[in-house]
């Protein structure tokens, strides 16, 4: 089994980091910025993954639900349990929203799986990300390990963000998530953005992200 290479995932990071207020004020909306802090618990969150894939557990089944929402805790607040502790009321509103969100994501993941791995993992970032959101934050960055753990369960290279792709990146999930999920508007159909979201996965594929 491969799992992610978090060294390397690490490295880009700081990369991405030396270029983000430049490539910060092109977008159309602006974003917060991609701190060492955001990328260590983002790198956390990819160490579960691993132990996830390792261990064959399935996220969208209802023994992996915990580990789906301990993802977006880790993202947020890390594995620090005086932070958690710091941010108990957001991680019980957060637990409520999830639970009430995920069903219909669920439903959905049920019906679909079986086709094609890029379209499930992206109808899965567009539905989890467009409105109403899975979670009340932390949003595009956890639903990007979500959809490469998806890809890596066909053993497809992820699509990590670097300083490259990032512009992209960001203005296409910017549009998916002031979207709704149910009926996203005749200008920016989900048509159009399963074909730009697969497009930029495609492209920027790379297996140097996996180790055995």
């Amino acid at each position: 089994m491969r799992v992610f290479n978090i060294e390397k995932i690490g490295e880009v990071f700081k990369h991405l980091r030396e270029h983000y207020h430049e490539i910060n004020k092109k977008l159309r909306i602006k974003r917060d910025f991609f701190s060492e802090e955001v990328g260590d618990n983002i790198l956390k969150a990819y160490s579960l993954v691993n132990e996830l894939l390792r261990e064959e557990i399935d996220l969208f089944n209802p023994a992996g639900m915990y580990s789906m929402l301990e993802l977006n805790h880790i993202v947020l607040c890390g594995d620090d349990p005086s932070k958690r502790l710091e941010y108990h009321q957001h991680i019980n509103e957060t637990r409520r929203r999830f639970q009430e969100t995920v069903k219909d994501i669920l439903s959905w993941y049920h019906r679909a799986k079986g086709g094609d791995p890029y379209d499930l993992a992206i109808e899965f970032y567009i539905r989890a990300l467009s409105q109403p959101q899975l979670f009340f934050e932390g949003n595009h960055r956890t639903e990007n390990i979500i959809l490469n753990y998806i890809l890596a369960g066909y053993n497809i290279a992820p699509f990590i963000l670097d300083s490259d792709n990032a512009f992209d990146y960001f203005e296409i999930s910017a549009q998916i998530k002031h979207s709704k999920r149910d009926g996203l508007s005749s200008l920016f159909s989900f048509r159009q953005a399963k074909k730009q979201m697969k497009n930029i996965l495609v492209k920027h594929a790379n297996d140097d992200f996996f180790i055995e």
